[in-house]
């Protein structure tokens, strides 16, 4: 049984498709499931990542098309909450 504490993640933006935020923590609950909060500091098991870190759902997909509309992270939070089985993407997954 693995028993370490997973990191959060922190970046300058948040992305779910056309949705971006500033200034989001990640944090996995597990199972494709993540839990949002205002990133504020760096503390113990946080991560800050340069770039932008995005969120991806095969049963909730979402355009990337045109301009990103910014939103509140509490926005974000929601989408997250209707679907299951997301999954975190750090900028160095995808190339950048």
């Amino acid at each position: 049984m693995d028993t370490a504490p997973t990191p959060r993640y922190a970046s300058h933006y948040l992305r779910l498709g056309r949705y971006i935020a500033r200034s989001v923590l990640v944090e996995s609950l597990g199972s494709g499931r993540y839990r949002l909060a205002p990133f504020s500091a760096e503390l113990e098991r946080t991560i800050f990542l340069s770039g932008t870190l995005r969120l991806e759902c095969a049963t909730c997909p979402l355009s990337e098309e045109g301009t990103p509309e910014e939103v509140m992270w509490r926005e974000l939070q929601s989408l997250l909450d209707g679907h299951e089985g997301w999954t975190l993407l750090l900028p160095r997954d995808r190339g950048y």
